[in-house]
């Protein structure tokens, strides 16, 4: 039940344990910053907004380049070079990071994810492999992208208590070397080299519903990373865990994606992708809810383990291949990284902002702190991508009816069908 059931074409095995092995290794790496990163910018300035303003120059690289990458892979019709090369350069500028001052640290790492964010083609390659199972197949990436992020979240507490940044961010720079490395023995795929003019390198198949799914996304992700930008200063101040104990509660979330994300795509795959969508986009809503209500650590360990992350970017991404052709894919799973790093970038910025703003309209039994209006800024701003999402429609055609859209010239739908 837990793990991939879907046949993968002979000639595709060995390429796609590659990719799978390169999804452990940078999910290890994401791991292993997730904690730290916040708990030294916060221990060096002593400010949420700091904090957050230089945790959000990462996501705007990502923003900018996720899009651009997913376009060259396009023109060049191959998605292995971008990676090899991105991580590559992503790995040897982690060494200098732990010898520069706090500023020129998170310049630096804003210039890295620049290059870092060419991971995001994993993905495309994925469904490119398994055209008739791409939310199985997302999961298997996400399945073990996630084992690497629960491995990295259980060590990065302790790496960055007993070692700190200078053993924690080399550790980083070698993981990135074997993402990139494993993928140079991989074969071609049949993937067309794409003529893009300028014009058009931003015209997408069903732009309008794509755009719209953008939408969503973005506005989703500036109320989750305003949270996640401030929760592990959260664990420390209110609730008074250590490093240590921060990393394990933040791997619980790893813990139960790695246990459903498969589940999720096959789910996705033959009962659609619109309910686990919407359901996706509520379940961020509903987590942000109890939180505003209670910080009894208990419940906030359970809502912590709830994989919404899963839930959206499997369902996010199958519907976005279903919407696109082959010549367009790179670019349509970059529009869908570029859309969800711009709102991870806002929120990030903002974060330490609203928690003075929106705390002052919280009622005193509320038992107020200054996180809590970071908690009702995610909740209001959630409500509008929730009702949104009700406009997306289905994509998958199943035996149960047909999706809205045609199948899209060019993707394996498509020549089922001719």
């Amino acid at each position: 039940m837990f793990l991939p059931t879907m046949e993968v074409p002979a000639k595709f095995k060995r390429d796609y344990k590659r990719v799978l092995t390169a999804s452990v290794s940078y999910g290890l790496v994401d791991g292993l910053l997730f904690i730290p990163m916040a708990l030294y910018a916060y221990t060096l300035s002593g400010s949420l907004p700091m904090v957050g303003f230089i945790l959000s120059l990462p996501f705007l690289a990502i923003f900018i380049m996720s899009f651009v990458w997913g376009a060259i892979a396009d023109k060049i019709g191959s998605y292995k070079w971008p990676i090899v090369v991105g991580n590559f350069i992503t790995g040897i500028l982690f060494f200098p990071m732990s010898y520069l001052p706090i500023y020129g640290l998170f310049m630096l790492r804003a210039v890295q994810v620049f290059f870092y964010s060419a991971n995001v083609l994993g993905v495309a390659m994925v469904t490119e492999m398994l055209p008739e199972n791409k939310g199985e197949g997302t999961a298997s990436v996400s399945l073990w992208t996630s084992v690497g992020w629960l491995v990295g979240g259980i060590f990065s507490g302790i790496v960055y208590f007993y070692g700190g940044m200078p053993i924690l961010f080399p550790l980083c720079g070698l993981l990135s070397f074997v993402t990139g490395s494993v993928l140079i023995p991989m074969g071609r795929l049949d993937k067309p080299e794409a003529v893009i003019s300028i014009k058009d390198t931003f015209k997408l198949t069903n732009g309008r519903t794509i755009g719209l799914m953008l939408l969503i996304i973005g506005l989703t992700y500036i109320a989750n990373r305003a949270v996640f930008s401030v929760f592990p200063v959260y664990l420390e101040k209110i609730h008074l865990l250590n490093p240590i104990q921060i990393g394990l509660l933040s791997s619980t979330a790893g813990i139960m994606g790695a246990i459903v994300v498969v589940a999720i795509g096959r789910h996705v795959d033959r009962s659609g992708r619109r309910p686990m969508f919407i359901f996706a986009v509520f379940s961020y809503l509903a987590i942000w809810l109890v939180l505003l209500f209670t910080d009894n650590i208990i419940f906030v360990i359970l809502v912590w383990m709830v994989p919404s992350w899963s839930f959206m970017s499997i369902s996010a991404t199958a519907m976005i291949s279903d919407l696109t052709s082959t010549k367009e894919r790179g670019r349509g799973i970059g529009a869908f990284n570029s859309a969800l790093n711009l709102g991870q970038f806002i929120g990030a910025v903002i974060s330490g902002l609203v928690a003075g703003w929106f705390s002052g309209l919280l009622p005193s039994w509320l038992n107020v702190h200054t996180f809590k209006g970071v908690w009702l800024f995610a909740v209001l701003l959630l409500i509008l991508p929730f009702l949104l999402a009700f406009g997306v429609p289905e994509t998958l055609k199943t035996k149960l009816g047909k999706a809205k859209y045609a199948p899209v010239a060019g993707s394996a739908r498509h020549q089922e069908e001719e």
